[in-house]
């Protein structure tokens, strides 16, 4: 469940946002090495302007600092926090940092992704 949470980029709920959390392009994103034919629930996360936890999970929202590139990410889920630190390449590739260790993704056609992600609404 940590892992989940320090890494859940998924679509919020509601009107568009006044201002993104984090500088990338909204869509789908998949661990860099992954050609995005092959993308999983392993390996694809969601952005769209906010981080957000999992479906029915008692949590605070997500306090983010930054400097330069790299934003910080303090999320409190039931009891447990957890922080994950953002280091933004460009708008459409960043590294994610936790205690379970380093990931990098970048942002793939929504058309090059197997169902059901190449059907899922990004906004």
């Amino acid at each position: 469940m940590r892992i989940l949470i320090a890494a859940a980029l998924v679509l919020a709920a509601g009107a568009a946002q006044a201002r993104d959390m984090l500088p990338l392009k909204h869509g789908f994103y998949v661990t860099k090495g992954t050609p995005c034919a092959n993308a999983s629930n392993a390996t694809i996360s969601r952005y769209a302007g906010t981080l957000a936890h999992p479906p029915g999970a008692a949590c605070e929202p997500p306090a983010v600092t930054h400097k330069g590139g790299v934003y910080t990410v303090r999320t409190a889920c039931g009891g447990e926090a957890d922080t994950a630190t953002y280091t933004i390449e460009s708008p459409t590739a960043y590294t994610m940092r936790n205690f379970a260790g380093s990931f990098s993704y970048r942002l793939c056609p929504q058309g090059e992704l197997p169902e059901p992600w190449r059907s899922v609404p990004t906004r």
